[in-house]
């Protein structure tokens, strides 16, 4: 089960964007807050938008749950 992180700043849409663990775009640390273990990244973005209203998947990595 991945572990996945939502970056705290915003993208040009202005979502903040979930990365599962190992993706080369992962915020660094201090730019990002732990979700914790997940087996999907649409569990993830749920878990994400405990933190913030507008919530997207990254492109790359959690393509799944990318929609814009």
């Amino acid at each position: 089960m991945p572990k996945y992180y939502v970056n705290k700043k915003t993208d040009d849409q202005g979502d903040h964007e979930v990365h599962k663990e190992g993706c080369p775009w992962t915020p660094l640390p201090e730019n990002r807050i732990d979700l914790g273990y997940h087996t999907n990244c649409q569990s993830a973005i749920t878990k994400a938008k405990t933190y913030y209203s507008r919530v997207n998947g990254h492109s790359y990595c959690s393509a799944d749950c990318h929609t814009s």
